[in-house]
């Protein structure tokens, strides 16, 4: 069977998963030592490249992880218009895609870095998905587009995030030889996704649920 381009918010999980990336997304210098496999060196200029968002850690008593993943993922994240709050609630959905995408990298499911953005079902759906990848030898390569951001915080421990995401200039690569396969002609390129998050003692937003994926609100993100 012919290979095609995959995603982290939109293949194989129960919702429209895509293989988000922020090439290098880092912490600021706040930032501590990274856990379990996760780089702690990056440019500025690596950083400028590959993400529209303000990076602006929740708090800066918190020991994050940074995060680098391989030059040709990318993800530009449209810069959303929000509150301090919503701010940080955002910030670690970001983050919680990259980490994703440095466990499809390295093919990883045991990473801790998952852990420290993901818990309950939806850490479960994660690691499923890194699985999978592992095991079928897949990354993906390109740039995927991030937008239309929608941050909702119903008390201080709950939130929802919802947005878009463009996966066209997004391919699949085979781990072992570095061949990007070509895409599937019915592969889907816009994907809503929404989220369910709960805040840690910490002060980490961690994503708790994924919620099912919805065709409609699909197509409204196609532009």
């Amino acid at each position: 069977m012919k290979k095609h381009a995959m995603s982290w918010f939109a293949a194989t999980i129960v919702t429209s998963f895509l293989l988000g990336a922020c090439s290098g997304d880092s912490e600021s210098e706040d930032t501590p030592d990274a856990i379990n496999g996760v780089q702690n060196e990056q440019t500025d200029a690596e950083n400028d490249s590959t993400s529209e968002v303000s990076q602006t850690p929740t708090e800066s008593n918190i020991d994050r992880p940074e995060i680098n993943l391989p030059e040709d993922m990318n993800n530009n994240f449209e810069d959303a218009d929000l509150g301090d709050a919503e701010q940080r609630v955002f910030y670690d959905v970001v983050q919680g895609i990259n980490a994703t995408d440095y466990a499809i990298s390295e093919s990883d499911p045991s990473l801790d870095v998952l852990e420290f953005y993901y818990i309950a079902d939806a850490l479960v759906d994660v690691r499923t998905y890194v699985r999978g990848a592992a095991e079928a030898n897949d990354t993906w390569t390109g740039t995927a587009e991030y937008y239309d951001f929608s941050v909702e915080i119903p008390n201080e421990r709950d939130a929802i995030v919802s947005y878009c995401i463009d996966t066209s200039g997004v391919q699949t690569k085979e781990l072992d030889t570095g061949q990007v396969l070509p895409r599937a002609e019915d592969a889907r390129d816009f994907n809503f996704t929404e989220v369910v998050l709960q805040q840690s003692e910490e002060g980490v937003w961690q994503v708790s649920r994924i919620m099912p994926r919805d065709e409609e609100k699909d197509a409204a993100c196609e532009r």
